[in-house]
């Protein structure tokens, strides 16, 4: 269903990362994790990708100085950036500062498959459970 599509993990949580890399491949879908303490220059080095899952709550930078950087860069222009946070109630800060969506963790390994389809069809998806 989602071959071909390629999703960068940016976290800084291993266990988290881990969740969400394996739940994307049992979708068929290549994810790359950046947990790096240069995340920016990881996420450069990366080229081209279908979407991003970025946590907010990395210590340096955290999720929304990636995201300013992010849309300066022309590569990462038209890529959906998507906020994923324990801390729901940065629903509404995530959508004032520009992310495409927002998915609280816990991923749902049930909703995962509809929300990335969601998104990847160009429908912000704000879900907190």
């Amino acid at each position: 269903m989602f071959e071909n599509i390629r999703v960068l993990i940016v976290e800084d949580d291993n266990v988290d990362a881990m969740v969400l890399q394996r739940l994307l491949k049992s979708l068929g879908v290549t994810a790359e994790v950046i947990n790096e303490p240069d995340t920016l220059e990881a996420i450069r080095r990366q080229g081209r990708v279908d979407i991003v899952f970025l946590d907010l709550d990395m210590p340096d930078p955290n999720g929304y100085e990636v995201l300013e950087a992010l849309s300066h860069d022309p590569t990462f222009q038209d890529v959906p950036i998507v906020a994923t946070s324990h801390l729901y109630s940065e629903i509404t800060t995530a959508n004032r500062a520009g992310f495409h969506s927002f998915i609280g963790k816990p991923l749902s390994s049930l909703r995962l498959a509809d929300q990335l389809e969601r998104i990847l069809n160009g429908e912000s998806v704000w879900e907190v459970r």
